[in-house]
C-alpha cells in the first residue's frame, strides 16, 4: 500500500453498513406473523381431524397441549413453538403445521414450505448487501475496500487535499 493511499485511509471516514433483508430477517418477520389456529379455525378450514404432516400428530390434540401450556407459569416448550399454524400470506401455499415443526424448520434456514417446497418469503422482498460508504475518499482507496471483499463500496468525495496539494507553511511572521 502506498503512502497516498494510507494518507486517504486515514483522512476519509467509513461508514459501514450491514446488509438489509437477509434470511434471518425475513425468518423473523415470518415467525412473528405465523397466525394462532384454534379448533373453529382448523374445522372452517376442513383440518379438525388431520394431523401435522410433519410430526403425525393431531391437531386438536396439539391444541389441547397448548392450552394446557399457556395455563402453567412456566411451559415445557416456548410459547411461540406451541399451537398450530398455518401458511397464510397470499404468496404462501396454505398448508397447515404444529407450530413446533414450522418454527424448526424455519429456524434450519429452510424457506419453502415443508410440505409443497412453495416459498414461504415474500417475493417483493429483496435482499439488499451490506457494504461501505467512504465519505472523502478515493478511487484508490475504494479499490482496497473491494480487495477486502467488501463489494458494495460508495465514494462521496469532498475537498479534502493529500499533503503533497497542500500549500508549503508560511514562514512569515503576524507580528514582524
Amino acid at each position: 500500500m502506498d503512502s497516498r493511499t494510507v494518507f486517504d485511509l486515514f483522512a476519509s471516514t467509513p461508514l459501514f453498513f450491514a446488509p438489509q433483508n437477509t434470511f434471518d430477517d425475513q425468518a423473523k418477520k415470518l415467525l412473528e406473523k405465523l397466525p394462532r389456529l384454534n379448533a373453529s379455525d382448523l374445522t372452517a378450514l376442513g383440518h379438525k381431524d388431520n394431523n401435522c404432516s410433519v410430526c403425525f400428530v393431531p391437531f386438536l390434540a396439539i391444541i389441547s397441549e397448548e392450552e394446557t401450556a399457556l395455563a402453567m407459569e412456566s411451559p415445557a416448550h416456548p410459547i411461540e413453538e406451541l399451537g398450530v399454524t398455518r401458511l397464510s400470506e397470499k404468496w404462501q401455499c396454505g398448508h397447515v403445521f404444529c407450530r413446533k415443526d414450522l418454527v424448526k424448520w424455519i429456524r434450519e434456514h429452510n424457506d419453502s414450505c415443508p410440505m409443497c417446497r412453495k416459498s414461504i418469503l415474500d417475493p417483493d422482498v429483496k435482499e439488499t448487501p451490506g457494504g461501505v460508504r467512504v465519505y472523502g475518499g478515493t478511487p484508490e482507496l475504494a479499490n482496497l475496500y473491494r480487495n477486502m471483499g467488501i463489494n458494495n463500496v460508495t465514494i462521496i468525495p469532498n475537498d479534502a487535499r493529500g499533503p503533497e496539494e497542500r500549500p508549503a507553511a508560511s514562514t512569515s511572521s503576524m507580528f514582524s
